[in-house]
């Protein structure tokens, strides 16, 4: 018989129904637990008793006890003496000659998933009924009790696991969760120690949690999973996949560089390679979203001066590209379509009539505004806009249901436990002749992997989604048209992607304006220059001094920087302001947003500054709220477009733009705006600004740069070069 260590606990799986099989020789031990056996049978578990001589229930419990009997079923005119022999027999012989002759006993044990042996007399039993089931786990007198003490315990806390790991539509309380790990947590040595499978059980959990910035809660997890690891008990297969864990959190409170991250993604990447060998292909796909969102962590990418995937893409996504996961994840599903590269992929009977253009506007929708006003008002497109709602396409990081879906592609019987998106949602896609998705975000990687072969496929990136894992797990196969919003946007692409997607298929298209009709002849200062009446202003602020920022609430923005060239004006001369557009600081859980957003506070708060800050609340109206600006700044370390500046600009104000720290390599500013206009150093802006300080030198600024900027500015015409590629 296979031995069982005596302190042997559950596999924290209980959520998941399982079959309880109680074995009591005497009423008594039955009458110990009826308590536990109704909230066995109240979580959906199927409990069944057997018993060697009649007992009952005595608090109604709807479970039938079942005698071990090798006698029932036999004629009567035997039945008596068979009993009276069957009474001598040992218990253990007993049981072998009921699971022999009753065929429903033997299916009922067969089935069990857990025997709970609650006494003496069940014991003698064991050899028996471990021989007509070996797979179920066996618990002896001494353990029962321990057992269903701590089965509740993991009842609860898998219930809110898996509540959290899908389709939430509000968020819930983690009081109850983090009781019922510390109760896990602080049970002695010997008594309950930690599952063997706590590690499975918690690691996507623990992913989840982080994804959802929920650090703390992560953290308690994690504290569990270390525990069973201090009592022996390892995680095998999944070691690399909380070194990974570990390092997602290290990333939230300290600067970590690439470099030391390059031997943890290649483990968490070998134990998925692991894990597909094995044909494990749920433990597979966790691991390797967990090293997909760690290798494209936003802390490494999107908030940075400088990011690995635009100074060495190609090293630095080597683990994953070099690993078999990454190869299928990145493989294209099915053979690329063939259409002739000039004509339309309309069928012939529907030339002449509109095409159907389903649009995805992803996962920052406003951003896509224009561009369906355009769409939707010209009599080519038939269009229909495609906004896929389920939570699990919300942020850009990946999570296990979206590798899981895309290994599924490629190996069938890894297909994810449910999809995405609905039927009518897919039913849209796979209408279409056109489908365009706006950002390379999740939704666009689903429409990759389900578009019509019949259709074209038009893909528009800002840089926000270049940096994220969903742009390398996209079928490229499928796309005709990568557009980007800038060229040196373009230029990072083309390194990502490399052979994977042919370059003179990516195109820049910038973002989609509002109308404007170029530079009046005469500049003037009462109203701005898309023909908005300015917003009335303090008479303090009419003369030039004041400089609007838009969106500055992010770490991305620097706007420590804008506060930093404030403070340089003002020592010169007072009047200046700094008018700050958009939403405060989201609340955050990582150290070093909460140290960049702790720093922000204290410097606008210094007397020289305060109030010369004015905070203008997250609008719509952007042009109106920039309207009486003097200058529009950008202080970004990142940027793809940068749509706040080119409307301020509209509006009537001097751009003054840094060369974006993170495309610096790719004349990011520079392949947008005039070298007048871009500085590197705070001492750099304040001089563009003093310098155009006079009301006539920045009118006529102004003046110069929309008109040498005006084919960027037009939306009609941008709206009208966009139309021309997705109808072509």
């Amino acid at each position: 018989m296979q031995a069982q260590p005596e302190d042997a606990v559950l596999e924290g799986q209980s959520l998941h129904r399982a079959n309880w099989l109680f074995v009591a020789g005497r009423a008594q031990a039955v009458t110990a637990h009826e308590r536990a056996i109704g909230g066995l049978l109240a979580a959906g578990h199927t409990v069944t008793l057997l018993h060697f001589d009649r007992i009952s229930t005595t608090r109604g419990l709807p479970v039938e006890p079942h005698r071990i009997s090798a006698v029932d079923g036999l004629p009567r005119r035997v039945r008596k003496p068979a009993k009276a022999l069957e009474l001598v027999l040992p218990r253990s012989r007993r049981t072998e000659l009921a699971l022999r002759r009753d065929a429903s006993l033997a299916d009922t044990v067969s089935r069990a998933n857990h025997v709970l042996l609650l006494d003496d007399e069940a014991e003698t039993a064991r050899a028996a009924l471990f021989a007509a089931n070996a797979t179920a786990r066996f618990w002896s007198p001494s353990q029962v009790g321990a057992v269903l003490e701590e089965e509740p315990f993991w009842r609860y806390l898998d219930r809110r696991l898996h509540q959290l790991s899908g389709a939430l539509l509000k968020p819930l309380k983690t009081k109850g969760l983090m009781e019922a790990i510390s109760w896990l947590d602080d049970r002695e040595p010997g008594v309950c120690p930690a599952p063997e499978d706590v590690h499975r059980f918690a690691r996507g959990m623990i992913h989840r949690l982080l994804l959802r910035g929920r650090l703390d809660d992560a953290r308690a997890l994690l504290r569990l999973t270390d525990r069973a690891e201090r009592h022996g008990i390892r995680a095998g297969g999944d070691a690399a996949a909380y070194a990974a864990l570990k390092m997602h959190l290290r990333l939230h409170d300290e600067v970590v560089q690439p470099a030391e991250l390059q031997q943890v993604l290649e483990e968490v990447f070998a134990s998925a390679d692991a894990a597909l060998d094995a044909k494990a292909y749920r433990d597979c796909a966790g691991r390797a979203a967990i090293g997909l969102d760690l290798m494209f962590h936003p802390r490494l990418h999107t908030d940075v001066p400088s990011t690995p995937l635009v100074e060495s893409p190609g090293t630095f996504t080597r683990p994953l590209y070099e690993s078999r996961v990454g190869q299928v994840l990145t493989a294209p599903t099915s053979p690329a379509p063939t259409r002739p590269a000039q004509e339309p992929s309309v069928p012939r009977n529907r030339v002449g009539a509109p095409l159907k253009v389903t649009y995805l506007p992803g996962a920052y929708p406003w951003h896509a505004a224009r561009a369906l006003a355009a769409l939707g008002s010209d009599d080519r497109a038939e269009l229909s806009e495609l906004r896929l709602t389920d939570p699990a396409f919300q942020g850009m990081a990946l999570g296990e249901l979206f590798v899981s879906y895309r290994l599924g592609k490629a190996v069938p019987e890894a297909a994810a436990d449910r999809e995405p998106a609905t039927a009518e949602q897919l039913a849209l896609l796979t209408q279409a002749d056109v489908v365009v998705a706006d950002w390379a975000d999740k939704g666009a990687l689903w429409a990759s992997l389900n578009c019509p072969a019949s259709a074209r496929m038009v893909v528009r990136v800002h840089s926000a989604d270049v940096l994220s894992a969903g742009f390398h797990l996209l079928d490229w196969s499928r796309v005709d048209v990568l557009v980007c919003v800038s060229e040196h946007l373009r230029q990072v692409v083309v390194g990502l992607l490399g052979d994977r997607f042919p370059q003179d298929a990516v195109i820049v298209v910038p973002n989609v304006l509002a109308p404007f009709d170029g530079p009046s002849e005469e500049p003037s200062g009462g109203a701005s220059a898309a023909g908005r009446p300015a917003v009335p202003q303090p008479e303090d602020v009419r003369g030039g001094r004041t400089i609007a920022m838009v969106g500055w609430g992010q770490r991305v923005k620097d706007p420590i920087m804008a506060l930093d060239i404030l403070g340089a004006l003002l020592q010169r001369e007072s009047g200046w302001r700094l008018r700050l557009i958009g939403a405060d600081f989201a609340s955050s859980t990582s150290g070093l947003v909460n140290a960049y957003s702790l720093a922000f506070r204290r410097r606008a708060v210094e007397p020289q500054l305060l109030d010369a800050i004015d905070f203008v609340d997250q609008t719509k109206d952007v042009p109106g709220a920039l309207a009486g600006s003097h200058f529009i700044l950008s202080t970004s370390l990142r940027e793809s477009f940068h749509i706040g500046v080119m409307e301020g600009l509209v509006a009537g104000a001097v751009p003054v733009v840094r060369d974006w720290p993170a495309f610096a390599t790719h004349q990011g500013a520079a392949s947008l705006f005039p070298p007048s206009v871009i500085f590197e150093t705070v001492e750099e802006a304040v001089e563009i600004i003093w310098s155009l300080r006079d009301e006539a030198a920045r009118q006529a600024a102004v003046h110069d740069l929309q008109g040498s900027m005006r084919q960027l500015l037009d939306g009609r015409n941008v709206a009208g070069r966009l139309l021309e590629v997705i109808l072509r």
